[in-house]
């Protein structure tokens, strides 16, 4: 919500995956560079890697083309209780093309 309202980005386009990555990786590096960097140090890293999450945020969405709707219930069709198949010889017919009619 930090890198969100820092950035002036939605809060919701904040991915918790993309966010949960820089974490991650922030805490590693400063697991492995602790005793080494200063306070004022730390709090620029957290403060790029808040930009950097705010970077990474979700494009906004496009607006709908069709407005959400339930779909009406069907239950006043007639069912369907059995399946009838038509067997019996195909008929076809082949006709010419004669060129220039249309």
């Amino acid at each position: 919500m930090e890198a969100a309202t820092e950035s002036g980005v939605e809060v919701l386009r904040i991915s918790f995956i993309k966010t949960l990555r820089v974490v991650q990786g922030l805490w590693q590096f400063l697991d492995v560079s602790s005793g080494i960097l200063s306070q004022k140090q730390i709090d620029l890293v957290i403060k790029r890697s808040m930009r950097l999450i705010a970077q990474r945020a979700i494009p906004k969405r496009r607006n709908r083309s069709c407005p959400r709707k339930l779909r009406q219930p069907v239950n006043g069709w007639p069912r369907l209780r059995k399946n009838t198949y038509r067997k019996g010889p195909v008929h076809y017919s082949v006709n010419a093309i004669i060129p220039g009619i249309t």
